[in-house]
């Protein structure tokens, strides 16, 4: 076989853009199926509840009821399934769908690896359907997104794939940049008249370019997914304070009555954690199956995403409201992590953000696709038989 020597080129006259090429290079080409498929999952899950609706039995609920109170739901829910013990309640939020009631076996057999849900219509209190987080096509694919199907081990592991989505947004930009007088070049994607080889590599300067922010952000997000707290330390750290700010969210506080005291009318309990934020939306409700109080998560009403949060705790026996807090009141440092949700989901800007978010999704495979042909052109010109 021959070698083909081409003219030097950028590349060649700066070693380290090379080094940097060559990781971009062999990362994108070991790796990058890894970020394919957090991508178009994640593309899928922008809409999640929306195809849940469609796409799963026990989701769609009797129209024009009001919804009955949390004590007669869970009286309900209990006279149907009493083998089951309801640990918490979400989705109460969404209108014109059932909600969902995590359970867990009264008397557990073995330990199960996904969470057991029953489907609940508000309005009459009638199990719809009952399935576990990873049971449905939908669920399969939030699963495989958020954790890899793996539990804690999975969360970990997608906390690489942020920081590899961190790598391929710098060193992409790194390689984009071409000087001032072609950094234009790298905007266009040219697709008539060319060969392959313009094709492909104008494809994916441009779109890696464009979508450069839209990886960071995702990667930086998905990171704090898995460890929140030195993200939250480090912004509390700026501002001057500490994570004492957070240690409500964090930690909620638990209730010191009496235990041989009886619980309070759930309605009761209901009545002073809705007091608290009454123009918010109720979201979820964990109940104090172990602990001594009841947790209420609420989200301020409007169309704009923030990340803004409300937590109301409430002992189980008092009915005393514990803690009240709204995420709005924290240091503006420690409200930009918080802001990584959305950011992550698309969800700040709407239905506008949302449809972005989910075509971004679609980049990674665009990427991977033209990166792997021009690293197979690159191989067929440097050896030749």
């Amino acid at each position: 076989m021959s070698i083909v020597f081409a003219k030097k080129s950028l590349t060649a006259k700066l070693p380290l853009r090379r080094w940097v090429r060559t990781a971009h290079l062999w990362a994108g080409v070991g790796l990058g199926l890894w970020l394919v498929m957090l991508g178009l999952t994640g593309s899928a899950l922008v809409y999640q509840h929306s195809l849940r609706q469609v796409l799963e039995k026990g989701r769609k609920i009797k129209p024009g009821l009001p919804a009955l109170s949390v004590g007669e739901l869970l009286a309900k829910v209990h006279r149907q399934r009493p083998d089951l013990i309801v640990l918490d309640i979400d989705d109460m939020d969404r209108s014109g769908s059932a909600w969902e009631f995590f359970v867990r076996p009264v008397q557990p057999v073995r330990i199960e690896r996904h969470s057991r849900i029953l489907l609940v219509d508000p309005g009459t209190g009638d199990i719809g359907g009952e399935q576990t987080s990873a049971g449905t096509f939908m669920g399969f694919l939030a699963q495989l997104h958020y954790n890899l199907l793996s539990g804690e081990i999975g969360l970990d592991l997608n906390a690489f794939a942020g920081g590899l989505a961190i790598f391929f947004s710098i060193t992409g930009l790194v390689l984009w940049w071409r000087g001032r007088s072609k950094w234009k070049n790298g905007l266009r994607i040219k697709l008539r008249s060319v060969s392959s080889r313009v094709r492909n590599y104008s494809l994916h300067s441009a779109i890696g370019f464009y979508a450069s922010f839209f990886l960071f952000v995702i990667g930086l997000s998905g990171i704090y997914f898995t460890a929140p707290r030195p993200f939250l330390w480090l912004a509390a750290h700026v501002e001057g304070t500490s994570l004492v700010v957070m240690k409500d969210f964090l930690d909620p506080p638990q209730s010191t009555t009496d235990p041989t005291t009886p619980d309070a009318p759930v309605d009761r309990v209901m009545t002073a954690a809705l007091g608290e934020f009454p123009d918010s939306r109720l979201s979820e409700v964990e109940l104090p199956t172990t602990a001594a109080a009841w947790k209420f998560h609420f989200f301020p009403r409007g169309a704009v995403d923030l990340g803004n949060a409300e937590l109301v705790v409430v002992d189980r026996r008092s009915a005393k409201v514990l803690t009240a807090k709204r995420t709005a009141d924290l240091p503006l440092a420690v409200r930009a992590v918080i802001f990584l949700r959305p950011l992550h989901y698309g969800s700040f800007g709407g239905n506008f953000t949302k449809v972005l978010w989910m075509l971004f999704g679609l980049t990674p495979g665009v990427l991977f696709v033209t990166g792997l042909l021009m690293w197979r052109k690159r191989i067929a010109a440097i050896v030749v038989p």
